[in-house]
């Protein structure tokens, strides 16, 4: 019921069904099973759609600590790690949103192929990250790569791609350089 909720962006209503699950699932089966996790990740997932990045936050290290203390380094807790990071980012908490991009890439590093889309979302993420720190140099070199493995993996009309490409504008606008703000504008205009 929740997940039909949150596809239909019903999210107030599929928050309070997953926080019903939530509570069942840690009393019949504790904080580190599956099922817990699973639902905590919804759970995450629903807050952030519906703009409560606080209680994202919260459930997303809830996930990430109960996926370390079971020793989990699945594709699914790598991502779940990158969520935290880009969650972190948009609430304006630099420092830890650093923080766990640096544990991010070296996890990640044999598990999801540098040529897999996924792993260009986390150079997007990070060169996001970087731009909000005024580090443009280096949120340029990050945000290029991930457009480029995006591209490459998704195609150049993926609506991922297109994130992407409007990451670029920003960067370019903030670090004061329009010509190449208005060259990945262009480029979005014609999508």
């Amino acid at each position: 019921m929740a997940n039909a909720l949150s596809s239909r962006d019903q999210l107030d209503e599929a928050i309070e069904r997953y926080r019903d699950v939530l509570r069942y699932d840690q009393r019949i089966y504790g904080e580190d099973n599956g099922f817990t996790i699973t639902v905590l990740n919804n759970l995450a997932v629903a807050t952030q759609r519906a703009g409560r990045l606080g209680e994202s936050v919260q459930y997303l290290r809830q996930v990430t600590e109960a996926r370390s203390r079971i020793g989990d380094e699945s594709r699914d807790a790598i991502t779940n790690l990158f969520n935290l990071a880009s969650v972190l980012e948009k609430r304006g908490e630099f420092e830890e949103s650093l923080s766990r991009f640096a544990q991010l890439f070296p996890r990640a590093e044999n598990k999801i192929p540098k040529t897999h889309w996924l792993y260009g979302q986390f150079r997007k993420g990070y060169g996001t990250l970087l731009r909000r720190l005024e580090r443009y140099g280096e949120a340029e070199v990050e945000t290029l790569a991930g457009l480029e493995i995006m591209e490459k993996s998704l195609g150049k009309d993926h609506p991922r791609v297109v994130k992407v490409l409007e990451e670029l504008v920003e960067l370019y606008k903030a670090w004061g350089r329009p010509a190449d703000a208005e060259r990945y504008a262009a480029r979005l205009k014609g999508k």
